[in-house]
């Protein structure tokens, strides 16, 4: 639309441009902090089904249950460490494919092969540089924060398929 060729004085139409940005930021924080809070509940479920499989939580081999904050607080340290691990490690996956002549495909089937058993021991390493356990005890937590993780985000992607109405309900 045209602005000269509206009765609307231009400010509306600048006002309008500044609440929509206020709105991306405000939609963007609300869903770190849900996101946020939804892992710790996520990482607390996987500590107390990790003592479940150790022998219950009297067990020696158990490890304390966390707050929801340090979960979340494991969670967010844990997410930002893969990210920036899984960026370096692809970059020198890409660098070194490329200065030995790999294809690109053979890239990025490397990549993913390379980043995610680094990103799991380096969640293993958080986990038990954040709570009172080892790092041997912290890989079969990681295992279960991961299975927990990977079902509540396929639960999620089925109700935004089923309430997008998306094209590929008509396949089932």
């Amino acid at each position: 639309m045209d602005i000269r060729r509206t009765n609307v004085p231009r400010i509306f139409h600048k006002l309008g441009v500044v609440l929509r940005a206020v709105g991306t930021v405000l939609v963007a924080l609300a869903s770190i902090g849900i996101g946020l809070s939804l892992g710790g509940v996520v990482f607390c479920a996987a500590v107390v089904l990790y003592n479940k499989l150790a022998g219950g939580p009297a067990s020696p081999r158990s490890v304390l249950v966390p707050g929801i904050w340090k979960g979340s607080a494991v969670t967010l340290v844990s997410s930002f460490n893969a990210v920036v691990v899984s960026f370096l490690v692809g970059l020198g996956i890409v660098v070194s494919a490329t200065a030995a002549g790999a294809g690109e495909k053979r890239v990025e089937f490397m990549a993913p092969l390379i980043s995610i058993p680094v990103g799991l021991l380096l969640m293993a390493a958080t986990i038990s540089a954040m709570l009172p356990t080892r790092f041997l005890r912290a890989i079969p937590l990681t295992l279960c924060y991961l299975l927990l993780n990977s079902i509540v985000v396929a639960v999620v992607e089925v109700i935004a398929i089923i309430v997008s109405g998306s094209p590929l309900l008509h396949l089932w």
